[in-house]
């Protein structure tokens, strides 16, 4: 990108977000006419800086409004650590009082 378009899409999104969070009331307008807003400001020299960072910004209300519509319900956080009750799906069956020899493993060894 051009050191002109950089600052000409720059320009675009500051001057795009203050025409919609200017007011109460957005402000609508289409894209491409804000961008020939912005190139005829980057003509006349207007440059976009840093935000100084003693300057705060909010949001208008019915922006804040619509985040808090569609903003999901966060669940609680689980402690997996924490031992949870479980409920019993079935007993193990008694020990055999004997088991016979072919079901018996056997150790083998090469030494």
């Amino acid at each position: 990108m051009t050191e002109p378009d950089d600052n000409v899409a720059k320009l675009t999104q500051a001057f795009t977000f203050a025409l919609m969070t200017a007011n109460e009331q957005p402000y609508p307008i289409a894209v491409p006419a804000v961008r020939k807003m912005a190139e005829l400001l980057d003509k006349c020299g207007v440059v976009q800086g840093p935000v100084p960072e003693d300057v705060t910004m909010t949001l208008p209300g019915w922006i804040q409004q619509g985040v808090r519509e569609s903003s999901i319900e966060v669940p609680e956080r689980i402690d997996h650590t924490e031992r949870r009750p479980t409920p019993l799906v079935r007993r193990a069956p008694k020990p055999p009082k004997r088991i016979p020899k072919t079901h018996l493993g056997r150790c083998i060894s090469d030494g």
